[in-house]
């Protein structure tokens, strides 16, 4: 396991941002439009990281990649009631104080920081996934922590520019998400193979051909035979 180093995840986060804006942008507004539904939230939630992921890799992304999480419903679904349960506690205080709230949200997200990528990337269940998110938490409190206080500022901004800010701001908390778990676990290798698609492999050399057999010796031609109806001839002495 590495370790967790906030200002490098940041610019981390920008480079992978800086890779593919186009796609990212539109992706969160997919994602975002979709979640509104609530029971679908935690399905975008978990295709929006998988097309975070395959831009971080260096692969041919597409738009679609955010629809990944229907190919995967009951597992990301049930993740999300796990995430939920995290959150709701900190969200429902923060209506009596706004102060506390915030110090909770900054906490609670701090312990789901790898929650998502270890679900989309290692392919976990919600409960284990929390429990690998919690141990990084526990060795990394203080950046895991100041990333989240960042990220509920940055929501802050989103929602004082009515969302347009909120562009940039989302795709850039999931970039420097999966930069922070990328310093903890690595991204290489750990995709399974039936989700990998063409784009996502480097081109490999074909085989060389094999050398051909050399040709074999022609057998000799056989010696004439002499034809035992013929009678030599004798000689005149």
């Amino acid at each position: 396991m590495g370790k967790m180093d906030f200002p490098k995840a940041l610019s981390r986060g920008w480079q992978i941002f800086t890779k593919d804006p186009l796609n990212l942008i539109l992706g969160a507004v997919i994602a975002g439009l979709i979640s509104f539904t609530v029971i679908l939230a935690p399905i975008m939630i978990a295709g929006y990281m998988y097309l975070v992921l395959r831009i971080a890799r260096g692969e041919k992304a597409e738009l679609g990649d955010v629809f990944h999480g229907f190919s995967d419903f009951g597992r990301y679904f049930l993740a999300g009631l796990v995430a939920l349960l995290i959150l709701i506690v900190p969200m429902l205080l923060s209506w009596a104080s706004q102060g506390l709230g915030v110090v909770l949200q900054a906490v609670a997200l701090g312990i789901l920081l790898c929650f998502w990528p270890l679900v989309v990337v290692k392919g976990q269940a919600g409960p284990e996934a929390f429990q690998g998110s919690l141990n990084v938490w526990k060795k990394e409190y203080l950046s895991a922590t100041i990333l989240a206080l960042v990220f509920i500022a940055g929501g802050f901004l989103a929602g004082l520019t009515f969302g347009l800010l909120g562009l940039i701001v989302w795709p850039l908390i999931a970039t420097i998400t999966l930069a922070a778990y990328e310093q903890v676990f690595g991204l290489e290798g750990e995709m399974k193979t039936e989700e990998i698609r063409e784009g996502s492999f480097e081109d490999v050399p074909p085989a060389p051909a094999p050398e051909p057999a050399p040709a074999p010796e022609p057998a000799p031609a056989p010696e004439p035979e002499a034809d035992e109806g013929t009678e030599k001839p004798e000689s005149g002495i």
